[in-house]
């Protein structure tokens, strides 16, 4: 059979099936109570169904069971076949399930996004993932990161756009023609067949979805849109070596990605600003989306929903167009990046450079060591591990230290893990927002323990994926840790180790015109760490001028050892001896004495004209 004649069928049958399906999921989902009620972020005024993802679905498979399973169409061109169509239905099949479970009862994002990339996983290990980018093959771990990354990016995608009558099924609908179109050019008719099922399914779905709609699509209708398009761009991706073959398909939605960048922009700028709470989150939603801010502006549902339905489109003749016009694809990229780079900024991101100029301003007031972490540790932090991850497999293979392209080889191949892992770990640690310069022991211990984690989690992965040279893949992550640990924990440990440098080299104070306060501590317990730390890490700072010479205390065992990096010379009986020695100004006592002690003190201190002060932690309430 021609076939143009089952591009039409399947696109005829997906359509009339779908258009039979709607109105008795429509009737269904009343009896089962998956109903979408109005208010909070939802503009709807009516309760309305959410089981139009159901009818979508089994519109569009229901349409490809003859083209795929029947003899009778013979061998199909292209990358879709039998096998492949039945992993889509599968995987989708899961997905659906999902989605219905989130409609009915609104699980937390986080069950959720578990779910979508659970699915995603699923799908890389089924044998669809990204494989090559511009002729480079992926380490298998990272290839498996960024094809979750692509499946879950789509789904959220037409999740996120899923706001207003009509816009996800129709933005679907366009998106599903042009990666169709494109396909008829390049010549794989089976993947056009699936991209035809899913663009009946969206077109007949919208007459009962458009503006005022009478059944949504729902969680599962939306993520389904997005991973059937992903799961057939990916499918024709495994088969090529281009960019392009990811590329465009991504400007094919182009909106529904543009409304999810923007949103993770947006709410990570407003993370930023909040002070905890909902607000926080990145995953709390909004109503700041592409189609709420035109509706702000006046426009009605159905304007709104075609002007969206226009930029979507300009998004895929471009894609159409490179695809068409290779000789010409830079110029028709430049052009169309001037274009959107001034629609952009003149009329969609304008909240999101509002709230970004909130940021940059607070930022400004805030003092350099509130923003230290960012500009300082986590640029050096990936550095010095590309650096170290290096250092380790040269050392690790020294009979290949001057074969240079083997030894890029190997490091590129553990430079996906041996630094990504570490550092998400340490972001989930929140290691970058300690005060480093005001650590305590405990938490360069929490640092050291999770970069052993993060390196030990990137050995099993990389073991689990090539498990031929476990013993090399040892020695190296063995000397990675060695080295890594030391380093990231000196690097915060710099600042204080520079201040105890500079205190040594000038042992008279920090203010070159300032004459400090020589102190003696009289006790070297709790009271006494908490008095030092409250003098500046700090015990030459400008403000205070103290200058801490040494500790006494009647402790046997202390005598002749250092407290705080303070040496403790002795008991109280060599006080007075100190106190010329070391041209002594002040004493301060930070431990409770009897009667007899403090008589004997408050005596040497008069008699030698050096002030007494009781140093005291003191809780009031007020």
């Amino acid at each position: 059979m021609n076939i143009f004649a089952k591009y039409f069928l399947v696109l005829f049958g997906a359509g009339v099936l779908t258009y039979v399906l709607t109105p008795l999921f429509r009737k269904f989902a009343w009896s089962i109570g998956l109903i979408a009620e109005p208010g909070g972020r939802r503009i709807h005024a009516k309760s309305t169904p959410l089981t139009g993802g159901i009818a979508l679905f089994l519109g569009m498979h229901l349409a490809c069971i003859p083209i795929f399973c029947c003899s009778y169409w013979g061998e199909l061109d292209g990358h879709m076949n039998v096998h492949w169509w039945f992993v889509l239905l599968a995987l989708s099949s899961v997905l659906l399930l999902l989605g219905i479970l989130d409609d009915k009862l609104e699980l937390r994002a986080s069950i959720k996004f578990i779910g979508q990339v659970a699915v995603a996983v699923a799908a890389y290990f089924s044998g669809v993932h990204i494989g090559t980018l511009s002729g480079i093959e992926l380490h298998p771990v990272l290839d498996m990161l960024l094809t979750v990354f692509w499946f879950v990016g789509f789904m959220n995608a037409f999740n996120l756009i899923d706001g207003m009558d009509g816009l996800a099924a129709g933005l679907g609908a366009i998106a599903a023609t042009g990666m169709a179109a494109i396909f008829i050019y390049r010549g794989y008719p089976s993947n056009t067949l699936i991209m035809l099922a899913l663009t009946g399914s969206c077109l007949a779905f919208l007459r009962y979805n458009f503006s005022p709609a009478t059944i949504f699509l729902g969680d599962s209708g939306s993520m389904f849109i997005g991973f059937t398009l992903a799961f057939v761009a990916l499918l024709t991706n495994s088969k090529s070596t281009t960019l392009a073959a990811i590329g465009i398909p991504m400007l094919a939605i182009g909106v529904p990605i543009l409304d999810t960048l923007l949103a993770v922009w947006r709410r990570s700028i407003r993370a930023r600003l909040s002070d905890g709470g909902d607000e926080g989150k990145i995953s709390k939603g909004d109503r700041d989306h592409l189609h709420h801010r035109l509706a702000r502006r006046g426009f009605t549902q159905r304007r709104v929903v075609l002007g969206l339905y226009i930029l979507n489109l300009a998004f895929v003749l471009v894609g159409v167009s490179l695809t068409v016009f290779k000789s010409h694809s830079l110029g028709i990229l430049l052009i169309a990046f001037v274009a959107g780079t001034y629609v952009l900024v003149r009329h969609l991101a304008y909240v999101e450079f509002r709230d970004s100029g909130k940021l940059l301003a607070e930022g400004m007031s805030r003092s350099i060591s509130r923003i230290v972490a960012v500009i300082i540790y986590i640029p050096l932090d990936i550095i010095i591990m590309m650096v170290l991850s290096l250092v380790a497999v040269i050392v690790s293979h020294p009979q290949e230290v001057f074969a240079w392209n083997r030894i890029k080889h190997l490091w590129i191949h553990h430079l996906p893990l041996y630094v990504a892992v570490p550092f998400l770990i340490l972001c989930v640690g929140r290691t970058y927002r300690t005060v480093w310069s005001k650590a305590r022991v405990t938490e360069y211990v929490r640092l050291s323990l999770e970069l052993l984690a993060g390196i030990l989690v990137a050995f099993g992965i990389y073991s689990f994926f090539d498990s031929t040279h476990i013993g090399r893949h040892f020695l190296s992550m063995l000397i990675y840790v060695t080295l890594l640990i030391p380093s990231l924990v000196i690097l915060r440990a710099l600042w204080r180790i520079v201040q105890d440098v500079m205190r040594w080299l000038n042992p008279k104070g920090m203010g070159e015109h300032s004459t400090p306060l020589r102190t003696i501590v009289i006790g070297a317990d709790k009271e006494c760490i908490l008095y030092l730390n409250a003098n500046a890490g700090n015990r030459y700072s400008n403000k205070s001028l103290i200058q801490v010479i040494t500790i006494l205390d009647e402790d046997s065992n202390l005598h002749r050892r250092y407290v705080h990096g303070i040496r403790v010379r002795g008991g109280l009986n060599i006080l007075r001896e100190t106190i010329h020695q070391e041209k002594i100004k002040q004493i301060v006592i930070t431990i409770d004495l009897d009667d007899e002690q403090q008589a004997l003190l408050m005596a040497i201190a008069k008699e030698e004209n050096v002030p007494l002060i009781r140093s005291r932690m003191v809780l009031e309430e007020l």
